[in-house]
């Protein structure tokens, strides 16, 4: 590949996921760009700073990805399982939303063409390439990975970068939002009591991907009681939705298979819902295993 630097003008974007080095990658960043005379301007809205040589566009909002002109983008994408807590405190958000706006910057920052992404695996060097012939020091001190969280786990879809044909992750039980009308049976909320009028049991997560096909496979468990019920599961965007009816007949352990496909990168949401009313029966969502087929 020829080597060459910055062209006049806004040539260059990072996408920076908020994460407890965030301050320590700006700093590098700036260091860098002094070093070659550039310039780093954090991007927060509002009209685009005029193009002059070597201004580098850091962004920090999913909202800011789309439209703005820089020819060349880098995603850094490090510390996914601190992510959804550091964009809950960033945006000042409840710590559950985190994910949602953390899974929204990457899903958006998959859409960027030829964008060069860098994550965990490679801050094992002592400088990492950004543009042909230019290199970030990254920050001294990178927080050492914690036990995965379900939104960390949810997260981790990109711990290689966009994800590819093939990518799987799962989403655990506690990413979901489940019915309140009965108390759980039990002390997780996943553990549910069919009784009462037809419902949606189980909803979200919300966590975004990008634009492709995507298959959910639902882990869950019936009684002798539930099994008897009509069931519905939705899977899509929110604003459109694959679906499948099914009643399972006879108790224990099922897997359900439902394939839907993302015009443009969005938040996904998956419903399990009881479409008829019954005076018993229990049902357990164990999780959602995603999966990119196209």
């Amino acid at each position: 590949m020829a080597s060459r630097g910055l062209e006049p003008g806004l040539d260059l974007g990072v996408v920076l996921l908020p994460s407890a080095a965030s301050a320590g990658w700006i700093s590098a960043l700036a260091e860098a760009a002094v070093t070659r005379g550039w310039n780093l301007v954090q991007y927060t809205g509002g009209a685009v700073p005029e193009a002059g040589a070597g201004v580098i566009l850091l962004v920090f909002d999913p909202d800011h990805i789309g439209g703005l002109p820089p020819r060349n983008w880098a995603v850094i994408a490090t510390g996914l399982d601190g992510a959804a807590a550091a964009a809950a405190d960033y945006y000042g958000l409840p710590p559950e939303q985190g994910v949602w706006v953390a899974s929204r910057l990457l899903a958006g920052a998959c859409a960027l063409p030829n964008a060069r992404w860098v994550v965990d695996a490679d801050l094992q060097g002592d400088a990492i390439e950004i543009l042909p012939d230019w290199s970030v020091k990254p920050p001294a001190q990178i927080p050492a990975p914690r036990a995965p969280s379900a939104s960390g786990t949810a997260l981790s879809l990109y711990y290689r970068g966009p994800p590819a044909v093939g990518a799987s992750v799962p989403w655990q039980a506690d990413l979901f939002s489940y019915d309140q009308r009965r108390p759980p049976l039990g002390p997780d909320p996943w553990c549910l009591d069919l009784t009462g009028t037809s419902r949606i049991l189980v909803f979200g997560p919300y966590v975004s991907v990008p634009a492709g096909l995507w298959r959910a496979t639902l882990g869950f468990s019936v009684d002798e009681a539930g099994a008897r019920k009509r069931y519905r599961v939705e899977w899509g965007n929110q604003a459109d939705f694959t679906f499948h009816q099914f009643r399972p007949e006879q108790a224990g352990q099922f897997k359900l298979e439902i394939v839907h496909r993302w015009a443009a990168p969005g938040a996904a949401e998956m419903r399990f819902v009881l479409e008829e009313s019954v005076i018993d029966g229990a049902l357990i969502f164990e999780e959602l295993r995603l999966e990119r087929l196209g």
